[in-house]
């Protein structure tokens, strides 16, 4: 059987398992150009998972593919490029979310009648069940609740914000979460963090996305524990570590982001940022997926003052938010047992710019309620608009990673 007439598309959770496999043997064996569209973040980590499993990779394609044109050691096109120069090849639609994959697939067909293609989620399975110590049936399920068709509505969240450490080598001036501002900067308990998740992970079908932020996460005092709790619970799918490429990590954390599929972000503050060169070829060494921060090389003036707008306002701000893509269950944050809309309310509450009076009706307290039920209505709360009241938008452009003036 070719792989053309394979069809890799699961219809339940329990086909995840034979599909993998099968599709895996099959690119193995088959004398086809694998070709990876979408080379930023998820893409590196498909090529590990592809190259893990003896799959030869022969480029990737992208529609905005870096300057130098290579990536992780290969070629990068773009896709009109790609499919003139591999019309037969089997193109891995690599993009975070289904709709974004499927609009790839779209834009691939428009170009190769009859594409040889199919999406990451099959190829990931294998890989993360092989590496994390997951519940593999857990874990098809957490994968399901993105990708099934014609199923009852579940309650997945496409990117979770984790706030691990308010302590930073760098003092940004126009830091988002207002970092230098806070007057305490410390590490959150790891009991705290742990128990938070599990809770919510209890409440959601799936989370697509945790990011792992900071201040430095590289600063965070029992890092090795936080991830080794991390990468066991089966209903977060990707992980992705944010640093300033100012710490460079040990072997041992380095390893067990290789071992664990954990994607490392760097947001490059240009000469402040000064030692991403040699993070960059750590994580090489190591076999981590590193990429860049897009919205890094162009930033926001956010605000801090509360304007007085009204819901449907401030309704509007937040489906044109740039860390909000119009998704509004896109930039949850996870901070001291509680679960915000926003996660830059940790930075607000914590400098004091947000009241009592709008504390109960923005956060979810996740020690005393964790249903499923009750979660849904809160996301679904007009008054969790409140936090975008703060936000000077329409927001100008600043130059980021300015350094505050030393005192």
């Amino acid at each position: 059987m070719h792989l053309k007439d394979f069809n890799c598309r699961p219809q339940s959770p329990a086909d995840y398992h034979p599909l993998s496999k099968q599709l895996i043997k099959q690119l193995r064996e088959e004398d086809s150009d694998v070709v990876i569209f979408g080379a930023q973040g998820l893409g590196g980590v498909i090529l590990n998972a592809l190259v893990s499993n003896n799959i030869s990779v022969t480029c990737f394609c992208d529609n905005l593919p870096p300057d130098s044109k290579w990536l992780h050691g290969l070629l990068c096109l773009n896709p009109s490029d790609a499919a003139v120069k591999y019309p037969d090849a089997v193109y891995i639609l690599s993009a975070l979310e289904p709709s974004t994959c499927q609009a790839m697939r779209d834009q691939i067909t428009s170009l190769i009648f009859d594409a040889n293609t199919c999406f990451w989620d099959v190829i990931y399975y294998q890989y993360i069940i092989s590496r994390r110590g997951v519940d593999k049936d857990l874990f098809a399920e957490a994968l399901w609740s993105f990708w099934g068709y014609g199923q009852i509505e579940k309650l997945t969240i496409t990117s979770l914000s984790l706030r691990i450490t308010s302590r930073c080598t760098l003092k940004c001036r126009d830091c988002s979460f207002l970092v230098p501002f806070q007057p305490e900067r410390s590490d959150f308990p790891l009991e705290e963090i742990t128990m938070s998740l599990r809770y919510f992970c209890k409440m959601v079908d799936g989370i697509l996305d945790l990011t792992i932020h900071g201040g430095e996460t590289f600063l965070y005092s029992d890092f090795v524990s936080l991830i080794n709790e991390i990468v066991c619970l089966p209903k977060i799918i990707n992980i992705v570590i944010v640093t300033n490429g100012t710490i460079i990590p040990t072997g041992e954390v380095l390893r067990l982001c290789a071992d664990n599929a954990i994607r490392i972000r760097v947001s490059e503050y240009g000469e402040h940022s000064s030692k991403v060169d040699e993070l960059r070829e750590k994580c090489k060494e190591y076999g981590v997926s590193v990429s860049d921060f897009q919205r890094i090389r162009k930033w926001f003036d956010i605000g801090t003052t509360k304007h007085n707008r009204d819901d449907n306002q401030n309704r509007i701000i937040a489906e044109n938010c740039p860390f909000n893509d119009g998704k509004n269950k896109r930039i949850l944050g996870l901070y001291k047992g509680g679960i915000y809309l926003c996660a830059r309310y940790d930075g607000l509450s914590a400098c004091g710019y947000i009241s009592g009076e709008y504390y109960s009706d923005l956060r979810f307290d996740l020690r005393d309620n964790s249903k499923k039920e009750e979660f849904w209505k809160f996301l679904e709360g007009t008054s969790l608009y409140k936090l975008c009241d703060f936000c000077n938008w329409p927001m100008d452009e600043i130059p980021p990673g300015v350094q505050l003036e030393e005192e």
